[in-house]
C-alpha cells in the first residue's frame, strides 16, 4: 500500500504507553531514538571518507562544486545521518563515554563528517552539534576530544566552508601543539606536507574570531539577550553575527560614510547605527530593512545609547552636540551642547574599557595585554566583545 500521512496525534498515542496498550505498537521514543543513534552512526563509519564528492585538488571551493554533485556522491541516508545524529542523541536516554560510537567517530571520522557538513552547507549546526555534545559527554577522554573540536570548528570554519579539502591541509597544519585532533588525526595530513610549522603550544584566550568586513572595526556590541553580535566598520557597512556559529546573519548597507557606532534597543527587533555621514539609521534585526533615519546633526555621529526602555536614544556628534530622539516619531526631543565635556555617551552602566583596562564602576579589574587591545568594545553579562583594528571581533 502507499505511504500515506498521518495526523501527529497518532505519533502521540503510539510514544504513550498509558493510551497505547498493545505493546506490538506502543514506542518507548527514547529508546527509538538510541536505535536510530546508532544506526546513524554505523552509516557515516561505513560510508564516509575523504573527498566524497572526488573533488581531488585541496584548493577547490564549494562555490565550484558542480550543482547535484553531493547528492550523486553521497546518498541520502548518510546525508540524514551526518546531519541528524546528534539530534537523536540528544533525545535519546544514551551517555556518552570512551570507546563508544560517538568516540569512533570522532576518532577517524570527524574531519570526513565535517567536510560533509560543509559540502552540504551544514557546517553552522555542526557547530551547534559539537557544543551540544559537550554537555553530554562525561569528564573523560571523550569530554576533552569534543571540546577540542569545538575549538577546532570556530577557529578554522572559514576556511572550512570555503574549502572543505582544508580540514587536511590548513585546519590540522595550523591548530595548537596539544590540540588533541591535531594529534589523533594528523596522520590525514597530505603527504606533500613534509615538515611542521611552528605553531602556538595550545588554544588562546579569544574564543572566536569573525571575518567579514573589508576595513577596521569601529565598534561592537551585543543584543540584549547575548544571542547576536552587530559590528561596525569604515567599509559603510554593519554585520549582524550569529556568536554560536559565527556566521554572519545579514549586512546592512545604507550609510554613504563610516560606520562608527552601534546599538542595540532593548526592547523588540531594532537596533541602530551612526556615522560619519552625520546620521542615524534604524534597522530592523534578521530582515535588514530600514526603519527611518535620523537627521540633524552638522558633523560625524560618533556614539550613541538606547534609553533602557527603548523609547529613545541619544546621539553624540563632532559638533558639540548630543540629540535625544523620540524613536516612534524620528523627531528630535532636546539639544544638549557638550562643548567643554569629554565623558562617554551613556543612560547608566557599570562595566567599560578605558585605555588598557577593563573598568567596573570606577576600579580596573583587568589589563589587557597588547594582542587583546581594542578599538571599541561591548559587554553583555560576563563576555566582553572586542574589535580590533585589523578588522577582527575577539570575545574574552
Amino acid at each position: 500500500s502507499p505511504v500515506r500521512s498521518l495526523h501527529p496525534s497518532f505519533r502521540d498515542f503510539l510514544l504513550n504507553q498509558q493510551r497505547c496498550l498493545d505493546f506490538q505498537f506502543n514506542i518507548d521514543e527514547s529508546q527509538a531514538h538510541g536505535d536510530l543513534l546508532v544506526s546513524c552512526l554505523m552509516l557515516m563509519s561505513n560510508h564516509l571518507k575523504r573527498d566524497m564528492c572526488n573533488l581531488r585538488l585541496p584548493g577547490t571551493l564549494t562555490n565550484e562544486v558542480v550543482a547535484g554533485e553531493v547528492p550523486k556522491c553521497v546518498p541520502p541516508d548518510v546525508q540524514y545521518a551526518c546531519h541528524y545524529w546528534v539530534n537523536h542523541r540528544r533525545r535519546s536516554n544514551i551517555k556518552l563515554c570512551d570507546n563508544d560510537h560517538v568516540h569512533i567517530i570522532f576518532q577517524p571520522h570527524f574531519l570526513h563528517w565535517l567536510e560533509m557538513l560543509s559540502l552540504m552547507g551544514k557546517l553552522c549546526d555542526g557547530i551547534l552539534m559539537v557544543k551540544s555534545l559537550e554537555a553530554f559527554s562525561d569528564l573523560n577522554d571523550l569530554h576533552m576530544i569534543v571540546q577540542d573540536a569545538k575549538r577546532f570548528n570556530l577557529n578554522c570554519r572559514s576556511i572550512i566552508e570555503t574549502a572543505p579539502l582544508q580540514l587536511y591541509c590548513s585546519a590540522l597544519v595550523f591548530s595548537p601543539k596539544m590540540s588533541a585532533i591535531r594529534q589523533k588525526l594528523w596522520d590525514q595530513t597530505p603527504r606533500w606536507i613534509q615538515h611542521r610549522p611552528v605553531v602556538q603550544e595550545d588554544w588562546n584566550p579569544a574564543l572566536q574570531s569573525f571575518e567579514g568586513h573589508s576595513s577596521d572595526v569601529n565598534a561592537v556590541a551585543f543584543s540584549p539577550d547575548g544571542q547576536l553580535l552587530t559590528s561596525a566598520s569604515p567599509d559603510n557597512t554593519v554585520r549582524l553575527w550569529d556568536p554560536s556559529t559565527e556566521a554572519s546573519c545579514v549586512t546592512f548597507e545604507g550609510h554613504s560614510s563610516f560606520v562608527s557606532a552601534v546599538a542595540f534597543s532593548p526592547v523588540g527587533q531594532l537596533f541602530a547605527s551612526a556615522s560619519d555621514d552625520n546620521t542615524v539609521r534604524l534597522w530592523e534585526l534578521l530582515t535588514g530593512a530600514s526603519r527611518g533615519t535620523l537627521e540633524g546633526h552638522s558633523s560625524e555621529v560618533r556614539a550613541m545609547e538606547f534609553s533602557p526602555d527603548g523609547q529613545l536614544l541619544a546621539s553624540e556628534s563632532w559638533d558639540n552636540t548630543v540629540r535625544l530622539w523620540d524613536i516612534k516619531t524620528k523627531a528630535t526631543i532636546q539639544v544638549l551642547s557638550t562643548e567643554g565635556h569629554n565623558h562617554p555617551l551613556c543612560f547608566s552602566s557599570n562595566v567599560g574599557l578605558q585605555g588598557h583596562w577593563v573598568r567596573y564602576g570606577t576600579e580596573n579589574i583587568l589589563w589587557l595585554l597588547p594582542d587583546y587591545r581594542a578599538a571599541c568594545h561591548s559587554v553583555h553579562h560576563n563576555v566582553l566583545g572586542l574589535g580590533h583594528a585589523s578588522g577582527r571581533v575577539t570575545f574574552i
